[in-house]
């Protein structure tokens, strides 16, 4: 008998659907400390949404309701401010230079680390210009009034306008880079999209409450999520498929109002910005170390690749059979004959060469039946999967490898 197994997974199994039905574990980040207040003097905040690092570590915060931004240390010193009108998304290339949406007059001001103008543009292209992201060789602007990513060179040259029928209110945005994978958070519709790198829409992730700014850091694997209407930060390490949050509600040391900005120095410093607090607070995450994956851990077996020696389950006695991996659309279709004896899950892995180790997702089954598992939402492409059961906490052996082409 043949059962049909058909969940909605994503592409480097982004399974934010965790949030719909368990609860998420505390990140550990340590309280550094913070600055801020409500006016308009140096260091006061009126109503301010984003905030970006150089890499210097300089913090700049957009001031829209006092039309300027500030730039401030690491740890909240005031160096100096400059006039911004309307100044909402905010963004730092790889040369320092400023980029500074303004929501309200629907055009992007570029400036220098110091403040001094550059040029403007985008006036025509953008509408409600939100927040911004730039990358080596272009900038992007989330499009909360006509919900698109517009994209530019870091000269302001208009390259494209991009969107997805899900698309819905589009507020942070930042990239995978080593993959040209998008991230796009959708405000008004609680949720998470991802885009390839020719800006192909994924599956949408409900389970978040408002998501606003995003952040990735590029050495670690990690997403910081801005969950402005759950006043929290998601923690999301993405190749170990890990997801943890931290913060509540509150003006407090590690308490949040409102939290609409984050931002990341690479060195394991984590800036929030709090539109109800009107402050930045600032944390090291102690867990930001360069990352490799060698073991995909199971969302639902309850192990993580240190805990093995402790397990006292049996191991699985055999891998799994996976004896073929069928294109489908943009899915693939494992079929498989599970392991003997006791299990009760299955761990796929799979990734883009023969190792097929980057990315992996876990479902449960306990039956002997042969079995056939789709994972959908595949960018087009060549694909490599592996299987291996696991009974409890205990893993078993991945069965080989099968490659197959997505078109």
């Amino acid at each position: 008998m043949l059962k049909n197994f058909n969940k909605v997974l994503v592409f480097c199994v982004f399974s934010l659907l965790f949030l719909l039905s368990r609860d998420v574990a505390f990140a550990e980040l340590n309280y550094v400390g913070q600055w801020g207040s409500i006016g308009t003097g140096e260091g006061q905040f009126g109503e301010s949404y984003n905030l970006a690092l150089d890499s210097e570590g300089n913090v700049y915060v957009a001031d829209a309701a006092n039309d300027r931004v500030q730039k401030f240390t690491a740890d909240g010193e005031f160096l100096l401010e400059f006039e911004a009108p309307y100044a909402v998304g905010i963004t730092v290339d790889f040369q320092d230079n400023i980029y500074v949406s303004s929501m309200l007059s629907n055009v992007i001001f570029k400036y220098s680390s110091d403040g001094e103008y550059i040029t403007e543009f985008g006036n025509g292209f953008v509408a409600s210009p939100i927040y911004l992201y730039a990358d080596s060789s272009y900038l992007y602007a989330s499009n909360a009034n006509n919900n698109t990513i517009s994209q530019f060179d870091l000269d302001g040259n208009f390259v494209d306008n991009w969107s997805s029928d899900e698309m819905s209110f589009p507020w942070g945005i930042d990239q995978m880079e080593e993959y040209g994978i998008f991230f796009v958070a959708n405000f008004m519709t609680d949720y998470l999209q991802i885009f390839d790198s020719e800006h192909a829409s994924g599956p949408t992730f409900n389970g978040y409450a408002s998501p606003a700014g995003l952040a990735y850091d590029q050495e670690a694997n990690v997403l910081y999520v801005a969950n402005t209407g759950a006043n929290n930060i998601v923690r999301w390490d993405v190749l170990n498929n890990e997801i943890t949050s931290f913060g509540a509600s509150g003006s407090g040391d590690g308490q949040f109002d409102t939290p609409t900005g984050v931002a990341i120095d690479g060195n394991g410093l984590v800036y929030v910005y709090e539109l109800g607090n009107r402050r930045v607070q600032y944390f090291i995450d102690t867990e930001i170390t360069p990352l490799s994956i060698t073991e995909p851990s199971s969302s639902s077996g309850g192990s993580s690749p240190n805990s093995f020696a402790s397990c006292t389950d049996a191991m699985p006695t055999n891998a799994p059979n996976l004896f073929s991996v069928l294109p489908q659309g943009l899915s693939a279709v494992l079929n498989f004959v599970p392991v003997s004896g006791s299990n009760s899950s299955y761990v796929i892995s799979y990734g883009f060469d023969a190792n097929a180790d980057l990315f992996a997702t876990s479902f449960n089954y306990s039956g002997t039946d042969v079995m056939s598992y789709s994972v959908n939402h595949l960018f087009p492409g060549i694909w490599y999967f592996k299987i291996r059961g696991q009974n409890g906490c205990m893993p078993g052996e991945w069965s080989e490898a099968k490659r197959v082409r997505i078109l």
